[in-house]
């Protein structure tokens, strides 16, 4: 990413995707964690299949989301998440009270950690170790 398409980035607030759009064809295989910004929230399939897409090695998100259903696509998308967090200011208020309710059904087989704006999750990487 050349300088000038980084600090239109940082300084692209609401043209995030825009500026999606205009890194489409790119990858960046090296980035491992990534924070967005709470200013841009992912709250539908294409933004998070784009971002799987540009962040394909991604192991720790932190994200902030417009819907309950963002959860599991994310980790879906990102096959090799090892830890993520939502920011949940934007969820509605029915959604919210769903999720503290019942983080398991959302969520079965993860540990996490949820309190009023920010659902934790930490997903355990199957390992076989063969003996000789």
């Amino acid at each position: 990413m050349s300088e000038r398409n980084y600090e239109y980035f940082q300084n692209s607030g609401r043209n995030f995707l825009d500026f999606l759009e205009k890194i489409k064809d790119l990858q960046f295989e090296q980035i491992r964690v990534l924070i967005i910004s709470k200013y841009h929230i992912i709250g539908d399939s294409y933004t998070i299949n784009q971002l799987s897409r540009l962040f394909p090695f991604i192991e720790r998100l932190h994200v902030s989301i417009k819907r309950l259903d963002n959860i599991i696509e994310i980790i879906n998308n990102f096959q090799y998440l090892s830890n993520v967090s939502f920011d949940l200011k934007f969820l509605s208020n029915n959604e919210k009270e769903y999720l503290i309710l019942k983080p398991e059904l959302i969520i079965s087989t993860l540990t996490y950690k949820l309190d009023d704006s920010c659902f934790d999750i930490w997903i355990k990487k199957e390992v076989n170790i063969e003996y000789i």
